[in-house]
């Protein structure tokens, strides 16, 4: 049925939009920016894996590693070069999202300038689609089971660190606050330089996977990062969790409403953006704070948690 496989579309490029949305939030619990350049680490993983894939016949799940590492240390990178020096300055936010902005749209064309010359410019992994099983009508392709699986992963992964770790307790004692954080013993700088590494390697990982999905292009982060942001801003910008939850729900209301909505009065899904636009602009209209309220359990600033 045509709904069954709205559906299992819905919940696989809601998981490409939760990863994406949660290096977002990340970054801006940690330094409270908004990344505008954090597509482009999605196309850098994109490239990776096609590359190392179609050229060099590398295992995926290898291909997928070195993305998150190359995406994360190219990440913490720019935020030593650019970002670093400006809050070092105290410069007010609305300079570090300009600077991102501007950092974007260079490693973008950076891209256009390595790609074109060498007629990269779209590129497939090896790894051909093929459907597995059907479920009530819908197919399930191996892609679905590295996305979906590999995301799961990945968010345990994340909130184990967060909420079992010294680390993660560091980290979101920085996210509440940073001064205090800084007062009792926490090295705020290094937490930021783990923060840019975990949240370009995700964006990595992302483009990794959409590169197995459907292709790696200069702008695949680019086009995916309006959905992803409304992801995160569902969220808050800060609950990890409400971006995930964020992320299916733009995934369902690019795939299954946007269906819907074609079947019924015959709106091209061409405009699933108007969806997002739409979720985007209600949650800021209606529910400002998102879904904020939806954290990890609270910071408790002692001491002895840091040593």
């Amino acid at each position: 049925m045509e709904i069954t496989q709205s559906i299992i579309n819905s919940i696989l490029i809601g998981s490409f939009y939760a990863l994406m949305g949660l290096g977002i939030t990340m970054i801006y619990a940690v330094t409270k920016m908004f990344n505008f350049a954090h597509g482009e680490f999605m196309t850098i993983g994109a490239y990776i894996t096609a590359m190392l894939t179609s050229f060099y016949n590398l295992n995926l799940a290898l291909a997928v590693i070195l993305s998150f590492i190359i995406s994360g240390a190219i990440a913490v990178f720019i935020s030593e070069l650019i970002y670093e020096p400006l809050i070092k300055k105290r410069v007010k936010t609305i300079l570090l999202f300009i600077a991102s902005i501007a950092v974007g749209i260079s490693i973008r064309n950076i891209i256009y300038m390595i790609v074109i010359p060498r007629n990269l410019f779209y590129i497939k992994t090896a790894i051909p689609t093929r459907v597995v099983f059907t479920f009530g009508g819908g197919n399930v392709t191996n892609v679905f089971l590295y996305v979906v699986p590999t995301t799961i992963l990945l968010v345990l992964l994340l909130h184990l660190m967060l909420t079992k770790t010294k680390l993660g307790t560091a980290m979101r004692c920085v996210a509440e606050n940073s001064e205090l954080a800084q007062i009792i013993g926490v090295n705020v700088r290094n937490i930021r330089r783990i923060a840019w590494v975990i949240s370009g390697g995700l964006a990595g990982v992302a483009g990794a996977l959409w590169a197995v999905y459907l292709i790696a292009y200069p702008e695949v982060g680019w086009v995916n990062l309006l959905s992803s942001f409304t992801a995160s801003y569902i969220g808050g910008l800060i609950s990890f969790s409400g971006t995930i939850i964020g992320g299916y729900i733009v995934g369902i209301g690019e795939n299954l409403v946007m269906n819907m909505l074609n079947k019924i009065i015959g709106v091209d899904v061409g405009y699933k953006l108007l969806i997002t636009f739409s979720i985007l602009v209600g949650i800021m209209l209606f529910k400002p704070t998102g879904l904020a309220e939806i954290s990890l359990p609270k910071i408790k600033f002692f001491r002895k948690s840091m040593k």
